[in-house]
């Protein structure tokens, strides 16, 4: 059980498995699982930012209150693994988000 939710114990967590190792005072934990694939969970540690909150630090960016990994997506390796440089608008920042959304709905 992932914070009230059902995943498989054998799930592979991409990112900082933050179940396990809390985030530091200041994030929260992000557990972000699709319908596909159903043996992943992809976990990160994120700031929120937006409405009077101290601004990102260096090396993310604001989307949707929260403080997201920046990227660049002619570099592969900006992202870590099971995460994929990606924006849905050419409004929005480059940030790494978990590769299967990435997947459904791609870059322009």
């Amino acid at each position: 059980m992932l914070e009230g939710r059902h995943a498989s114990i054998c799930a592979t967590v991409y990112g900082r498995n933050c179940q396990q190792s809390p985030c530091p005072q200041d994030q929260r934990c992000l557990l972000q699982d699709y319908p596909q694939p159903v043996d992943a969970v992809w976990m990160q540690c994120l700031s929120g930012c937006g409405q009077g909150a101290p601004p990102c630090p260096e090396g993310t960016v604001c989307h949707q209150y929260r403080c997201h990994p920046s990227c660049t997506p002619q570099d592969a390796s900006s992202c870590e693994p099971g995460f994929t440089c990606h924006r849905k608008t050419d409004k929005e920042p480059w940030r790494c988000v978990p590769t299967p959304r990435a997947s459904a709905t791609p870059s322009p």
